[in-house]
């Protein structure tokens, strides 16, 4: 009976220490193929960003062409404007985009060859715009050498975008190869489980005496199994903040997509502006009215979508403060809107001093900018604006206080204003997208501030802001 006791406990412990080594060794095979996994994972988010980054270029390229053609057709100012500031944009997310391949040669060099293409094709617009600007015909030959440049970047960012494409496919079937040995190694780890239960089972039924020994046994192999179905929970949920992190990358790319919504808004524009230009005498009066609509709409849709973007961005942009002197950021603001303020002989008063804050100045100057240029435009028919600009210290906190005299907000829409599209008014009386209020809440909150408004006592609307103040520095 001895002997019998003896070798079942021996064939316990080898059975025991076997089944414990193997499942240490399945449970960091496990942990590999989680890291394998996860690493794929973030460069298939790196190769979806590349993609989404040369598609940011193209964009760029196409809206400086697009804004370059508007004027050429137009000669309207904020197509020139448009075109200044997309051709400057793209050196700049071709930079973006040239960082971003920094692991690769072999698109490093296609980069720089596809720069050299954007800096010529941006060279002739430039060009041809100078001729327009002196008068001069443009030669058709430059027009033709302008459509093989446009060829060759194409044809170049083809290139770029084959071989992330085939980056892409390689890293998902890296990362579907590194879930299929997950799910053989979290099977195996549970078959493993399971036969270790069997074999304690069938020890405990031919050996009671060694009953209490075995059951310990199968509480550690329990625990040990815990231990790896934690371990497992938590690269799930790591593996979630991998996910969410590519999902915020989808709506970069949704923003690149409104982004390109502007090319052809600009060319309808252009055209609309063409037929009344080229064709007024053959275009009847309704004609004319039909094409001046159009016109309008255009301009609205591009108001929204660059609201929209401003929104998007808001939610997705890393934030950094620091020290921002409100007066100095009022006094970009007033720069800004010049051409409003004079416009509507509207009267603006600042108290001084004004305290520096802790914030982001350029959220800070858009949020001002929304808030002021609201203050200038409702107001009644024939009444001149005035806005009064102060602030007061609250527990710590600077409160930025602008009141008008302009038409009020209803008590109960005061929390409507603040939603995207609200808008308390119709298009024709007082033309937005109503966007900009709900820019202003967001960027308040972003920077760990409120906002509130209400009416003041002679008629118009008051917005109290207000956020953390910043100490001035002795130098």
């Amino acid at each position: 009976m001895q002997r019998q006791f003896s070798r079942s406990s021996i064939w316990l412990w080898i059975a025991t220490a076997l089944s414990i080594g193997v499942l240490a060794v399945t449970s960091i095979f496990v942990t590999k193929s989680i890291q394998r996994e996860a690493d794929s994972w973030q460069w298939v988010v790196h190769t979806r960003e590349v993609l989404e980054r040369l598609q940011m270029v193209l964009t760029s390229i196409n809206s400086a062409e697009a804004a370059q053609r508007g004027f050429l057709v137009s000669g309207a100012e904020e197509h020139f404007a448009a075109y200044r500031q997309e051709a400057e944009a793209v050196p700049e997310e071709v930079d973006r985009l040239h960082a971003l391949t920094a692991d690769n040669p072999g698109q490093q060099k296609r980069i720089q060859e596809l720069r050299l293409l954007i800096a010529q094709r941006v060279s002739l617009l430039e060009n041809v715009l100078q001729l327009k600007l002196q008068g001069v015909e443009i030669d058709p030959a430059l027009l033709e050498s302008g459509r093989q440049q446009k060829a060759a970047i194409v044809g170049r960012a083809g290139a770029i975008r084959a071989e992330e494409q085939r980056l892409l496919q390689e890293r998902q079937s890296r990362v579907e190869r590194a879930r299929q040995e997950l799910v053989i190694a979290v099977g195996a780890v549970f078959a493993l489980s399971f036969g270790l239960l069997i074999l304690l089972r069938t020890l405990a039924e031919r050996d009671a005496a060694r009953l209490r020994l075995e059951s310990e046994q199968l509480r550690t192999a329990r625990l040990q199994l815990l231990e790896a179905n934690q371990m497992l929970e938590q690269r799930v949920q790591e593996r979630t903040e991998q996910i969410t992190e590519a999902n915020a990358e989808l709506q970069g790319f949704a923003h690149t997509v409104a982004h390109d919504l502007r090319a052809p808004l600009r060319n309808v524009e252009g055209f609309a502006a063409a037929l009344l230009e080229d064709e007024s005498e053959r275009l009847s009066e309704e004609g004319k009215l039909f094409t001046s609509r159009i016109q309008a709409a255009v301009a609205r849709m591009d108001r929204l979508i660059t609201d929209l973007l401003a929104y998007s961005h808001l939610s997705r942009s890393e934030l950094q403060l620091r020290q921002v002197d409100v007066g100095r950021v009022m006094q970009t603001v007033q720069r800004d809107l010049e051409a409003q303020i004079n416009e509507t002989g509207a009267r603006i008063t600042i108290e001084e001093p004004m305290p520096r804050v802790w914030a982001n100045e350029g959220m800070l100057v858009q949020v001002l900018a929304n808030l002021l240029s609201n203050a200038l435009k409702f107001v009644a028919p024939g009444k001149h604006p005035q806005v009064h600009i102060s602030t007061v210290a609250v527990s710590g906190k600077a409160r930025i206080l602008i009141a008008d005299n302009g038409i009020g907000i209803d008590p109960v829409h005061r929390e409507r204003i603040f939603r995207v599209f609200e808008r308390l008014h119709g298009q024709e009386q007082y033309p937005g997208t109503g966007i900009g209020l709900a820019i202003v809440k967001k960027a308040i909150e972003r920077m760990g501030g409120t906002v509130e408004v209400d009416n003041v006592l002679e008629g118009g609307t008051r917005f109290a802001i207000e956020l953390p103040v910043a100490p001035r520095s002795n130098g």
